[in-house]
């Protein structure tokens, strides 16, 4: 389809049109985006003007007017696509896009750029793939894990089993929690309370227990222990430990703090506190404070963390033992060498 065609001059003014558009109604970081369908369209109208220069049955004008077509067609539908992604209407009425839903589309924009340009040059898409199953299965096969990463993905943007910012826990070991800090069409992004990057491939995630801590309608319920000594009364120690929690930020009164006797072992009474918070990522500074202030709370009262019993026994080695030793290494050796001919 030549350039000259009415259809396409129709296309170039809807272009222009739609830049337009795109100006009065896209605004934010998402404007500079409006460049590209800019630079597109007018690529294409210089392939357009150059191409008329060539010859009309040339090779140069052939592939001058086909790259103009794909830029044209590149153009338009990066347009329409910030047009429904990233413009006022889009925030009023459409609920945001996970962003591997944006990088799909966006991907699947020059793919129809390339299936229309194909089509003007005279190629049906379906030839070139025409009698090479075994070209499909190879091809099929290389691309299996990297096909599965991005449909686990697609199932995890469709679930929404967690969004960018929530903490997570990705196995089973309660140790492998992080935050969750990208979404893409292959593998998501975690950083752990240590800072540390780990990429998790989406076909993992998905086959993965997965659990939330940012989704709780409550709270998060965590827990510290404590030692007290048998000699004090464990109601007693309770109820100083839960006064003590009374003034610590980021606990809430809601559900109130507990205290109940866990177990007993050499060191005591075992006493687990359990209380609530909002922010997980803070977990690890409330936790701190409940241990401080349970501390001075029972200093107060003079009560002293026990410390497990131990003991050590220290006996000196005279001179008969280190000949003794001496005269054994001795004989060892001496029944190793009569093994040897």
């Amino acid at each position: 389809m030549p350039l000259d065609h009415p259809v396409t001059v129709g296309w170039l003014l809807a272009g222009l049109l739609l830049i337009v558009l795109l100006l009065l109604c896209v605004t934010g970081p998402a404007r500079r985006k409006i460049r590209w369908v800019v630079l597109f369209l007018g690529l294409s109208l210089t392939l357009h003007l150059v191409a008329k220069l060539c010859p009309r049955d040339g090779t140069a004008r052939l592939t001058l007017e086909l790259s103009a077509i794909f830029l044209l067609t590149a153009a338009l539908g990066l347009g329409v696509f910030l047009l429904l992604t990233q413009s006022h209407l889009s925030r009023a009425y459409l609920r945001p896009l996970p962003q591997i839903f944006i990088d799909i589309v966006h991907t699947l924009v020059y793919v129809i750029a390339v299936l229309v340009t194909l089509g003007a040059a005279g190629i049906k898409p379906g030839e070139l793939f025409a009698g090479s199953a075994l070209l499909t299965a190879i091809v099929a096969l290389s691309l299996r894990d990297t096909l599965g990463n991005m449909f686990a993905g697609l199932a995890i943007q469709a679930q929404r089993p967690f969004e960018v910012g929530d903490w997570i826990q990705f196995n089973q070991d309660a140790t492998q929690v992080g935050q969750v800090v990208e979404i893409n069409w292959r593998a998501t992004r975690v950083v752990t309370p240590d800072q540390v990057e780990i990429t998790l491939p989406n076909g993992l995630l998905a086959q993965a227990p997965i659990i939330n801590y940012s989704r709780a309608a409550h709270g998060l319920r965590r827990a510290v222990s404590v030692h007290i000594p048998f000699e004090v009364p464990p109601q007693r120690a309770k109820k100083i430990i839960l006064t003590a929690l009374g003034d610590i930020p980021g606990i809430l009164p809601e559900p109130a703090p507990t205290a109940s006797t866990s177990g007993f072992d050499e060191r005591g009474v075992q006493l687990s506190v359990r209380f609530g918070i909002a922010d997980f990522a803070q977990r690890g500074k409330i936790e701190s404070a409940v241990r401080d202030h349970i501390w001075y709370a029972l200093n107060r009262e003079g009560i002293s963390l026990p410390v497990p019993p131990r003991a050590v026994q220290i006996q000196k080695a005279g001179t008969g033992a280190a000949a003794r030793r001496e005269k054994q290494r001795i004989e060892r050796q001496e029944k190793a060498l009569r093994c040897v001919e």
